[in-house]
């Protein structure tokens, strides 16, 4: 999935790079044809939601440069392509699930904050609920269904930032993006996520993932203390037990290896000498 989204980044500064040759060609039809593939490139970064930084700023910067070159009329036409694009790909359209449906129905109707809280939870539940569905077979609009799940958990947390269940969403998200540094990091600004078994295993993954294994297990351990009864928790301390004693046997064969090296090294310098 990473990958994917990279080589997409790349072949969308590469086309980018064709609409300005085709934009500094005097010629109606290569205006149009520069128009056609803008709203492509712009159709990619909105299908994408990792490495579209540079892609989606240098698009930013020939929108503006359409209008000097071609005028407003160029410069509509693109607004107006990428005003459809935004509508197609809104959290709320074009989808045909009754629970959906009902959901928002709801949070129309509601003005309970608590109320819009568990909405916000439960509409993130279900792009999950997707997103884990589409995960092997299309993962680019697995990416687009965990990227809604999270917009609706930072919904709910805007309302309440202290909301476990939206916390605990979110940082589910920052995993499946592989965003390990921010999970770790999470609980500066949540503090109360201290208190969660189950943000304690997700750190210990994230640690895991940066091969920190010590730090890993620390974290596992912490889970337990909390919940002795978490059985996510508790395969990951059988794993990291066997992991790190596997390290530690390797790491004495390899600095009695290199002990052995450096004394053949001596031998030999002496016997040189």
């Amino acid at each position: 999935m990473l990958f994917v989204s990279r080589l997409e980044e790349i072949r969308n500064i590469a086309r980018i790079n064709i609409v300005t040759l085709d934009m500094l060609t005097p010629d109606p039809k290569s205006i149009e044809q520069a128009i056609k593939i803008f709203n492509e490139i712009r159709k990619s970064i909105n299908g994408n939601y990792q490495f579209v930084g540079t892609s989606k700023l240098q698009l930013e910067i020939l929108r503006d440069f359409f209008w000097v070159i071609d005028g407003k009329e160029a410069s509509e036409e693109i607004d107006e392509e990428f005003s459809e694009e935004s509508t197609d790909s809104s959290l709320f359209e074009n989808i045909d699930n009754t629970y959906f449906i009902y959901l928002n129905e709801q949070l129309k109707q509601t003005s309970s904050q608590s109320e819009r809280i568990n909405i916000f939870n439960n509409i993130a539940t279900y792009f999950e609920h997707l997103a884990e569905k589409d995960c092997k077979i299309n993962r680019l609009n697995s990416l687009r269904n965990f990227n809604n799940a999270q917009n609706n958990y930072e919904n709910a947390r805007e309302i309440d930032p202290k909301n476990l269940f939206s916390a605990l969403g979110y940082t589910k998200y920052l995993l499946k993006l592989s965003k390990y540094t921010q999970i770790i990091e999470l609980n500066k600004a949540s503090t109360f996520l201290t208190l969660s078994s189950e943000y304690w295993c997700y750190r210990s993954i994230a640690y895991y993932k940066q091969t920190n294994y010590d730090k890993a297990y620390e974290c596992t351990i912490e889970a337990l203390r909390l919940d002795p009864k978490n059985k996510l928790a508790d395969k990951q301390i059988s794993f990291l037990k066997k992991l790190r004693n596997e390290n530690s046997s390797k790491h004495r064969i390899n600095r009695y290896k290199k002990e052995k090296m450096y004394m053949k090294y001596e031998q030999d310098y002496f016997l040189n000498s």
